[in-house]
């Protein structure tokens, strides 16, 4: 008994939890969806980006582990190249990003990259951003 409570639990009740987490992350306001990659060519992680005040967010997907967050201060955040690419049959962008002393690549739609540089033309005198 206890047996099967646990597999309906595993089979069931963790993958709705972990769908219905990412949709609330997905219907925040400035969240887009962006996969993530150490190099220009992936390999690419699903996640969704977040903006906020000070900083880039960005959270794995559903299947993943919660960890692996990555946060860019939106303080000397710099687009330094962006490539066309095309993948599932979709337009995507691969925006390489800097801040301080990190890169990363971000694979994006075209809407979510005018989204990104929209906020950092943004940014509010004193605090350093280039696009």
């Amino acid at each position: 008994m206890v047996l099967t409570a646990l597999v309906v639990v595993v089979v069931l009740v963790l993958p709705a939890l972990a769908w219905w987490r990412s949709g609330v992350r997905a219907r925040r306001t400035g969240a887009f969806s962006c996969a993530l990659g150490r190099s220009a060519d992936g390999p690419w992680r699903a996640g969704t980006a977040t903006y906020g005040a000070s900083r880039l967010t960005w959270t794995p997907g559903p299947l993943t582990r919660a960890r692996g967050r990555v946060e860019l201060a939106r303080r000397r955040l710099a687009v330094t190249d962006r490539v066309p690419v095309h993948a599932h049959g979709v337009q995507l962008l691969v925006v390489t990003c800097r801040a301080a002393d990190r890169t990363v690549h971000l694979r994006m739609s075209p809407e979510a990259y005018a989204g990104l540089t929209s906020w950092l033309e943004a940014t509010p005198t004193g605090v350093d951003a280039y696009v």
